[in-house]
């Protein structure tokens, strides 16, 4: 099947090729094709594959308008949105992303488990699709343009613009979901260990800006000093699902 790999990056020339490499090894059964959106100062000068359409912008673009503007220009129904910095546990195959996506129309975004103390805790089960429930993904995931018709990345926010999507996904009756078979984690660590959002310029200005839209949009979540987001029992069932027994409540890692 043929499947688009959206990926924003911002003066990292040194990192995304790299990240393009290390997705093209988990790619299983899946025939990809980057989009590769370039925010940066300057152009990539260096060569890329064949399978990668690297477009270049010269003005500086936040973080979600640059997610709406690979969406809009996707040329294939399914599609996997990441970050430049991607990276995979030695088993994974992303096909089972896209497989469980056609099995299961209501599921908006499926992601991999991020590879955090609790996902390795966890661990992964080898040749199976088991997924589980969430309210949020972070790094990658993969959708589908039809279900994006129903909702876009808000283009004011600048930083957690991914616990917003996977908010609004629940807000349109959708799933959001992360399998099981699949471990991700990043080459650069967390926000504030990478120095800033690479998308954002002054880091902590900006994310206190949109954490402040945040809190209009989804009244009494609150975000702690490592910009985790905190909700509680009944603002999920206010989102118009009930909590789940397993990780709903633990949101955000």
């Amino acid at each position: 099947m043929k499947v688009s790999v959206l990926m924003p990056t911002r003066n990292r020339h040194d990192l995304f090729p790299k990240t393009v490499r290390k997705i093209e090894e988990h790619k299983g059964t899946l025939d990809l094709r980057f989009l590769v959106l370039d925010n940066s100062d300057s152009q990539f000068q260096g060569g890329l594959p064949s399978n990668v359409d690297y477009l270049y912008r010269d003005t500086n673009i936040n973080i979600a308008q640059c997610r709406n503007f690979l969406i809009d220009h996707c040329p294939t129904e399914y599609f996997i949105m990441t970050d430049d910095d991607v990276r995979f546990s030695r088993a994974s195959s992303l096909d089972r992303l896209i497989q469980i996506l056609e099995q299961n129309p209501d599921i908006a975004q499926c992601a991999p488990v991020t590879f955090d103390k609790l996902g390795a805790k966890e661990g992964f089960r080898e040749a199976s699709l088991n997924y589980k429930e969430v309210c949020n993904v972070l790094i990658v995931f993969a959708s589908s343009k039809e279900i994006f018709k129903h909702f876009r990345y808000d283009e004011r926010l600048v930083a957690v613009e991914d616990k917003d999507i996977s908010f609004q996904a629940w807000k349109a009756g959708f799933r959001v979901a992360q399998c099981y078979d699949i471990i991700a984690g990043t080459d650069t660590g967390k926000f504030r260990k990478a120095g800033g959002h690479p998308l954002a310029g002054d880091a902590k200005a900006y994310f206190d800006a949109t954490v402040e839209i945040f809190k209009q949009k989804y009244p009494g979540i609150w975000f702690d000093d490592d910009f985790r987001a905190h909700i509680t029992k009944e603002q999920l069932k206010e989102l118009g699902r009930p909590p789940k027994p397993n990780r709903l409540l633990e949101l955000f890692g």
